[in-house]
């Protein structure tokens, strides 16, 4: 794992997916990028300016310093590789990992306690990839619950122009 704001030369056009790692905390914010130098610079240039979106991650990297923050990298790509096809290739990291202890800062990611975990299904996940640009989309979220007998999912999701954008989805 490297420090945060360690750059490495020469990955300025390469994309793939990167892990921001809290040493104090275990916690985790996972992304995916089509220039994985110009967004780990995006996020350290918001955590140092105290602006970053995130207020978890933010709260933790005020409160215990950039020195335990690091960055580990799960997919390394060219730069001509699909941007759909690595938004894929997140989502199926996270298909695994969900099942591990990992807690994530992303809160579209993140683990609720209950006693059964939602389930994303595959017409939740179709709406999303239909529907959601990952990389013009600056928070996603969804919250399963129960209505009257029936679950249902309500995805929200934000793009630059800060709109909040709401779908629901009744299994």
């Amino acid at each position: 794992m490297q420090p945060l704001s360690t750059l490495i030369k020469g990955w300025s056009r390469r994309g793939g997916i990167y892990q921001i790692t809290c040493t104090k905390t275990n916690k985790t914010y996972l992304g995916s990028t089509g220039n994985i130098i110009n967004r780990l610079k995006q996020h350290y240039r918001q955590l140092t300016l105290n602006q970053h979106q995130n207020l978890e991650m933010q709260s933790d990297f005020n409160l215990y310093g950039e020195k335990t923050f690091g960055v580990s990298l799960i997919k390394l790509v060219s730069q001509n590789y699909s941007r759909k096809q690595l938004y894929l290739d997140e989502q199926n990291y996270l298909d695994v990992v969900k099942s591990f202890q990992v807690q994530y800062y992303n809160q579209s990611h993140k683990c609720k306690k209950s006693v059964a975990r939602p389930m994303i299904t595959n017409e939740i996940r179709s709406f999303i990839r239909q529907h959601v640009d990952p990389y013009n989309c600056s928070r996603l979220t969804s919250d399963t619950f129960e209505v009257n007998g029936n679950i249902k999912t309500v995805i929200s999701y934000e793009f630059q122009d800060r709109i909040t954008r709401y779908h629901t989805i009744t299994h």
